[in-house]
């Protein structure tokens, strides 16, 4: 809305004579500028020099449904039959703010010349937009920003009869949170949104109807919002309603709202596609388990340090780059290879149950827990891997075994496979040891003395077990066949 200077009031005065006090009141054509209403009705006299400021009188036009009514305005008689309305002009530039009151006498001629009412107008000092705001630019979109609405408007009123705000209109709800307070306007842009809404702002000093200006505000919110598709509608809609992300429509999201999550796990969300993943370019945890896509490539989520896929149908997985790589379970899924090499951090890894011939450990060396269950593979090497603790092999085709690189186990856990002897002798941290279905017949723990569980079941060939001491400590839990029998080793 566009204020120009105020240089004229026009206003009009509606006056009565009846039993009671008259009533009428000065307002104003235009509502920008002051209005004018009676307060009070006195008898007396009329004050000249209250009304000094009038200068010029406009018209006279007959007021319906009013008896014979004079009214006497610096000395001035103007009068109609049944009544008047009386319009004038009062130049700004002779208009004194701090003058309050204008007194007019109203003299009944209807047989009573002696009865007389002085009406009083009192100024209800207008409300003036002494600085209308064009146009806000918000780019910080995280923070809230706020305009003083008592430098936009101007008050004339006192301090007893404060300002009152009220928005009312705004073209664009879904971009701006908008509340008043404390004669401050606050705008919080929705999160990610850019656009442009106009708002409507509207304050009065009091009740009265035509004490009210307005202005506009145009607040663009200079935001670049950059769009990422994403052709999986599963793996958009997850996004949309576990972690509220804005829903652009056309399979897109806000690259911005990617680019800030740092832990994303959507299970079993029947996503077949993974494609946008690249944009989650801070993800430190992702779990993606229980979908079904074939593939995935997390080379540019380099922050990356955890990484769950399992029961999926997931046969290629890229890594390669990821070097701060800490965790990684793929299992009960389809994957066929695996390049560790570059993932040097690497201290948890779980693959069980897929369909992996080959796995090389050897730049691993941080690896403290392996546990491995997949049929293809025939052979691995754990000679790099000095620092695990715990290690769960089955299912394999592993025929001999060689941990006596690997002095720090705790828990080792071997189980269907070919193998008829494994070698524990520098194995002295074990505190857990389970042989199932193997075809081990001698198995030698003389040196294994702080162990705390002995599991050895299911081995047709197992006869003796050696163990360091008999009877066993009480603390000592075994499980074993009745064919198998624990002894002390002979020396």
């Amino acid at each position: 809305m566009n204020f120009r200077t105020l240089t004229f009031l026009i206003a009009i005065i509606f006056i009565y004579s009846c039993e009671d006090d008259p009533i009428g009141y000065l307002g104003l054509l235009d509502v920008d500028k002051p209005s004018v209403e009676i307060i009070n009705i006195n008898n007396g006299d009329i004050i000249s020099d209250s009304t000094s400021n009038i200068q010029t009188i406009v018209s006279v036009q007959e007021v319906f449904g009013i008896r014979t009514t004079s009214l006497f305005l610096n000395g001035e008689l103007f009068s109609t039959s049944r009544g008047m309305k009386l319009t004038f002009e009062i130049p700004i530039s002779n208009f004194n703010i701090d003058t309050n009151y204008i007194y007019a006498t109203a003299h009944d001629r209807s047989g009573n010349e002696g009865k007389s009412k002085t009406i009083m107008f009192l100024f209800e000092k207008s409300i003036q937009v002494v600085n209308p705001l064009n146009d806000i630019n918000l780019i910080d979109t995280s923070s809230t920003n706020s305009v003083n609405l008592l430098n936009v408007f101007h008050d004339n009123n006192s301090p007893n009869n404060p300002l009152n705000y009220e928005i009312i209109s705004n073209s664009n709800e879904g971009l701006l949170d908008l509340y008043i307070e404390n004669g401050r306007l606050f705008i919080t842009p929705k999160k990610y949104l850019s656009g442009i809404s106009t708002l409507e702002i509207k304050a009065s000093a009091n009740e009265h109807r035509f004490n009210v200006s307005e202005f506009n505000v145009t607040v663009n919110l200079a935001k670049e919002i950059v769009p990422v598709h994403l052709p999986d509608h599963n793996f958009r809609n997850g996004l949309i309603s576990k972690y509220g992300f804005i829903d652009l429509g056309t399979d897109t999201i806000i690259q911005e709202q990617a680019q800030e999550m740092v832990d994303l796990e959507l299970v079993d969300y029947s996503i077949g596609n993974p494609a946008g993943i690249e944009e989650f370019v801070n993800l430190k945890r992702l779990d993606l388990s229980r979908n079904n896509f074939t593939d995935i490539d997390l080379t540019n989520n380099l922050d990356l340090n955890f990484i769950r896929i399992d029961w999926s149908n997931l046969g290629q997985i890229n890594i390669s780059t990821l070097s701060k790589l800490d965790s990684l379970s793929i299992e009960f899924s389809s994957l066929m290879e695996i390049d560790l090499s570059n993932n040097t951090s690497l201290k948890y890894l779980k693959l069980s149950e897929n369909q992996l011939s080959s796995l090389i450990l050897k730049n691993n060396i941080e690896l403290e827990r392996l546990e491995l269950a997949t049929y293809s593979i025939s052979n691995i090497d754990l000679s790099f891997n000095t620092k695990l603790k715990i290690l769960g092999i089955g299912l394999c085709q592993i025929n001999q075994l060689d941990l006596s690189q690997n002095v720090d186990l705790e828990t080792l856990s071997l189980s269907t496979m070919p193998f008829s002897n494994i070698d524990v002798t520098n194995n002295k941290k074990l505190k857990s040891i389970s042989i199932l279905n193997t075809n081990v017949s001698l198995l030698d723990l003389s040196l294994n003395n702080m162990l705390e569980t002995i599991r050895v079941l299911n081995n047709p060939n197992l006869s003796i077990v050696y163990v360091w001491q008999l009877p066993l400590p009480s603390y000592v839990k075994v499980y074993k066949d009745g064919h198998t029998e624990l002894k002390l080793k002979p020396y």
